[in-house]
């Protein structure tokens, strides 16, 4: 707070000075986290105290979560839950609802980072019932985002695009156009992950242009990179690559290293689809070095993952193995669903090269279990086609053709929906075009009558001017011909006298 500072130099007894702390020290920690630090360090001991005697339950509450968001921060993610779970009781004893709710969501945040997601996702709806219970829509809309965001990392994509439109919606109706545009991001990745690349395109540049309009640049750049994540799975690589290097250009302006390392494996990936071998090893390099030294779990095992594949193609089967198997593990370690189905493919296309042929079906069947839980079909279709290739290669042609069939069958089905979306979509870009040409039309006509009204308007004006005019001058010449008129009069009757008065004279002559 920018008087804080000044209220604790003014505070008039050092418990003064502990409750001024207790009520700022979260949102101090988010402009200034090491003052924050050093004042909860300080104003903690004498809390505790009065805790011990009876009083200043509701401060100790609020210092000890703001240590535990201290350590959240600090990704110290066991300190920050013991901390939570001490302070949540004591608000829930004073019926403070909303300090209830915030600590709910803390401990929600805390179980997702240690990817504790069922637990997180009961944290987080319960934290949502709350803050609506306490008239709180912005905060309960970033619970509802936050349980979208788990069932879309957990691979449930038709719950997390359920929540991610319902965030959308609340959104809207409480105009906050910023978490709005976080909504269409989220509903734009889900689309992506289903396939459905026409809708992703149409959520993402939705959010793009509401993040231009706020011009929040690090999410622009978020949306930048999505939409590169889109056109790397349609797949248009050199468009995917003009996206992320423009998302690249801003993290690197902004200082976001988290954000630099996955631009570099998503280009890395890339170069690997164009063939362009070299560079996609130098930047799937890069991205390694710095997530691993950030400790980036998800980004390491994603470029891990992409590695192999690099690694495979240029004959380095031993790499590989070690290269994918070491991402498998990491994936699964942080229930990474969404990524699991593709490094399994791989594994089982590496292992396939090296003739371990059982251990690769096993490896593409776990692939193809994993795809169908989550309704990831493109990730089975690639299945289909290694399986028949394997069996193939292998001197098994009739599974090699059943396997064939199969991914012939969903390939087709596959091309006719998105044949449909394409046309759906360019119905619905055809009506959006008509009703906009509609008013344009309807603009220029109203234009045009606004025009014909006003040169009306003034035409009467100017007549109205010229009737003035014409009176004021006819009052004029009346004027002058009344007093022309009363100095004749005046003149006769000066004649009519004069002439009087000679006649009296002569008479009296």
């Amino acid at each position: 707070m920018p008087d804080l500072e000044q209220q604790l130099k003014e505070a008039a007894s050092p418990l003064e000075r502990m409750k001024l702390i207790a009520e700022f020290a979260q949102r101090l920690s988010i402009t200034n986290f090491e003052r924050a630090v050093e004042l909860v360090d300080e104003a903690i001991p004498l809390a505790r105290k009065q805790m011990k005697r009876g009083e200043c339950r509701r401060e100790y509450a609020l210092l000890v979560r703001a240590f535990g968001f201290f350590c959240y921060r600090r990704s110290e993610f066991e300190q920050a839950e013991r901390s939570f779970q001490v302070a949540l009781p004591l608000f829930e004893r004073m019926n403070d609802y909303w300090d209830v709710a915030n600590t709910v969501q803390l401990l929600g945040a805390v179980a997702a980072s240690l990817c504790d997601y069922e637990k997180a996702l009961t944290l987080f709806e319960r934290s949502k019932l709350l803050f609506e219970e306490s008239g709180d829509a912005a905060n309960a809309l970033r619970s509802l985002s936050n349980t979208a965001a788990i069932y879309r990392r957990t691979g449930r994509h038709r719950e997390a695009f359920d929540h991610f439109s319902s965030a959308r919606r609340l959104a809207v109706t409480i105009n906050d156009k910023d978490s709005e545009s976080n909504a269409l991001l989220g509903m734009g990745m889900v689309q992506n992950d289903q396939g459905h690349f026409d809708e992703a395109l149409q959520s993402l540049l939705k959010s793009l242009s509401l993040k231009e309009e706020s011009g929040e640049k690090d999410g622009i750049a978020d949306v930048l990179l999505n939409i590169g994540n889109v056109y790397a799975l349609i797949p248009d690589h050199r468009k995917a690559i003009g996206y992320y290097e423009r998302s690249l250009a801003i993290y690197e302006q902004l200082g976001r290293i988290k954000s630099e390392s996955g631009c570099f494996v998503s280009l890395g990936l890339m170069y690997l689809g164009l063939g362009e071998l070299t560079e996609a090893r130098e930047w799937l390099e890069k991205g390694l070095v710095v997530s691993k030294r950030i400790v980036d779990l998800q980004c390491y095992s994603s470029g891990l993952a992409t590695l192999a594949e690099v690694m495979l193609r240029q004959g380095e089967l031993d790499n590989a193995l070690e290269s994918i198997q070491t991402a498998l593990g990491l994936m699964e370690s942080i229930n990474e669903q969404d990524q699991i189905a593709d490094a399994l493919l791989t594994l089982g296309h590496v292992q396939s090269g090296m003739g371990m042929v059982e251990a690769a079906t096993d490896s593409i069947n776990r692939a193809i279990m994993i795809a169908n839980a989550m309704e990831t079909k493109p990730v089975i279709r690639k299945a289909y086609e290694l399986l028949s290739n394997i069996y193939l290669h292998a001197d098994e042609p009739v599974k090699a053709l059943e396997y064939f069939k199969r991914y012939h069958k969903l390939n087709e089905e596959l091309l006719r929906t998105e044949a449909d979306r394409r046309v759906q979509h360019i119905r619905l870009e055809l009506e959006r075009e008509q009703v906009e040409k509609r008013e344009a039309l309807l603009k220029i006509e109203n234009e045009r009558i606004e025009r014909e009204l006003d040169l009306k308007t003034k035409h009467l004006a100017t007549m109205a001017m010229s009737i003035v005019q014409h009176s004021n001058f006819l009052n004029a010449i009346g004027n002058e011909i009344g007093e022309a008129a009363k100095k004749g009069t005046e003149n006769t009757q000066a004649t009519s006298r004069s002439t009087l008065t000679k006649s009296e004279a002569t008479v009296s002559g």
